[in-house]
């Protein structure tokens, strides 16, 4: 069936986009999650479109594009954006933005209860440190 094949496919990619980001081939994973993203959205595949796009935006971050990572959420097609709550903190992050960084972060935080995890905590604080020391 199409949608079977069109699924395997985009996971397939989504390995290979991993493989390209570990070997430093930015460029080759980027057009390959692009791609991919594409794919998932003909087939419906929520559970990829959600590894795609955090994948996608974390690249986004690392490359100081906070506003590409927001627009990629943005225009995701997925009423629920709570799995990308995280991202959008740290977006907002680079952005200078910390009230809003630390509100999607306590979201993000009351939604995963047991996926929260230390790093996660350790932003939170980092980001909350830093607005107190602007505040001052």
């Amino acid at each position: 069936d199409d949608t079977n094949e069109t699924r395997m496919q985009a996971k397939t990619n989504i390995l290979l986009a991993r493989y390209y980001l570990l070997i430093h081939q930015q460029e080759k994973a980027l057009s390959l999650l692009n791609s991919s993203l594409i794919l998932v959205n003909q087939s419906d595949d929520g559970a990829a479109r959600i590894r795609i796009i955090k994948l996608l935006g974390t690249i986004h971050l690392q490359n100081q594009q906070p506003n590409k990572a927001l627009a990629l959420i943005e225009n995701s097609l997925q009423k629920d954006l709570s799995p990308y709550l995280l991202l959008k903190s740290k977006a907002y992050a680079q952005l200078q933005q910390l009230t809003k960084a630390i509100e999607y972060a306590n979201t993000y935080k009351r939604s995963v209860n047991e996926l929260w995890q230390s790093e996660d905590e350790q932003y939170l604080t980092s980001i909350i440190n830093k607005k107190n020391q602007s505040a001052q």
